[in-house]
């Protein structure tokens, strides 16, 4: 398996042989992704870029936001810090502080600044939708579980 990282939406996936990108559907050649990844790993923003991946990998979320905070300090444009941060803002959420606004707004703002908008739209809709997964199931235990207090409909809502 090769690191890599998507020519269209930036993804980073191991990979053995060209196939489709499991985020944007585009096809990947595994020789041209592969410089891709080594050429951003070793730019600028690669060892923030791979710390705050570990991070975010590792949940560690407030850590990984923290080196998602500093490439943004440096390129307010990397559609990738965008997305690493917002997926780390809904980690980061608890019952009552449930930081969807944040992570929209950051959302946006991968696909804003992302060269391929169409593929980072892709790539942001199923990001958005295995951390929103991964976290809906603890809303609506706890909804269950306090279903007969005041407002709790309300709250859920």
């Amino acid at each position: 398996m090769k690191q890599i990282k998507c020519t269209s939406c930036g993804a980073t996936q191991e990979i053995e042989n060209n196939q489709n990108c499991e985020y944007c559907g585009n096809l990947i050649e595994v020789e041209k992704a592969e410089k891709f990844y080594d050429d951003v790993i070793s730019g600028e923003f690669g060892n923030y870029l791979i710390m705050a991946d570990t991070a975010l990998e590792a949940e560690d979320y407030s850590e990984a936001i923290s080196y998602y905070n500093k490439i943004l300090e440096e390129n307010i444009k990397y559609g990738d810090a965008w997305l690493g941060k917002a997926n780390g803002m809904i980690y980061t959420s608890k019952i009552g502080d449930i930081k969807m606004k944040e992570a929209l707004t950051y959302w946006k703002n991968s696909i804003k600044f992302s060269e391929n908008k169409e593929s980072m739209k892709l790539r942001v809709g199923i990001e958005a939708n295995k951390v929103i997964n991964s976290f809906f199931p603890t809303i609506l235990n706890h909804y269950i579980e306090f279903s007969t207090t005041r407002n709790a409909y309300g709250e859920l809502a």
